[in-house]
């Protein structure tokens, strides 16, 4: 019980009351624009979430990418989509070759500064683009496309995958780790439709109640899994509409 109660004091105290506070101040104080509001909150709360929740499931995601990485002859092409902070940096093998996709400009910061607590990897080039249109990405170029928490905020999702199936190589690998719409009927889902409106608002255009699997099995890829499951700990019961998620790969 004590070290719940010292997380939840931790989640409120150093989270959910900075964020209210940079919420206020940010928008009426100093006009902060939202891409830059929202790239100071991702880098603080998501890498809360991945340190104490992700971890796990992250791990048995990308222990297949080591795998790859040794029947792969020289670099180890990787592109990320929506690097956000760079929080996947320590999962990608050694002889990393990774080109970043982020729109947001104000995320810069974060990703490179854990870039360089990542020295096996090789940055081949940054763009700030969205993943629905790349066309400065050629064509089967790539052996592996990461992609975590993103789906469910670009505004077409089918044109995503059409894009990650382009630029990867024939054979290739796309792996993916996202929160989910709960299932039809259910209480959580019920929640979800009625938070959208709010939560997308603030938290840049992220959709609570996005039904990704569906695009994942209409998709071109040869093969798709994927694992879809609800997180257990405190924190997704008290915040019960974020318990879906579902994380795997696809294959071109």
């Amino acid at each position: 019980m004590a070290r719940v109660d010292a997380e939840i004091s931790y989640f409120i105290f150093h989270l959910i009351l900075p964020f209210s506070i940079a919420v206020c101040i940010a928008f009426y104080v100093f006009g902060m624009n939202s891409q830059k509001l929202h790239s100071v909150l991702q880098s603080r709360i998501l890498k809360w979430m991945h340190c104490n929740y992700f971890e796990k499931d992250k791990e048995l995601l990308f222990e297949h990418l080591h795998d790859l990485r040794l029947k792969t002859k020289g670099p180890f092409n990787i592109l990320e989509i929506g690097v956000g902070s760079g929080l996947n940096f320590q999962y990608y093998p050694q002889g990393t070759h990774l080109t970043c996709v982020d729109p947001n400009p104000y995320n810069d910061y974060y990703w490179k500064k854990n870039l360089q607590q990542n020295k096996h990897i090789k940055l081949v080039a940054s763009l700030h683009a969205y993943a629905e249109f790349m066309p400065q990405i050629k064509s089967n170029s790539f052996d592996v496309v990461v992609c975590t928490c993103t789906l469910c905020t670009v505004k077409d999702p089918p044109a995503v995958l059409n894009e990650v199936n382009r630029v990867l190589k024939p054979g290739g690998t796309f792996f993916f780790f996202e929160h989910v719409a709960g299932k039809r009927g259910s209480v959580t889902r019920m929640s979800q439709n009625i938070l959208q409106k709010i939560f997308g608002y603030v938290s840049c255009g992220c959709n609570l109640n996005r039904e990704t699997s569906t695009f994942l099995d209409s998709s071109t890829f040869r093969s798709v899994q994927y694992r879809e499951y609800s997180q257990n700990t405190w924190i997704f019961w008290l915040f019960f509409f974020a318990r879906p998620f579902l994380y795997g790969t696809a294959v071109k």
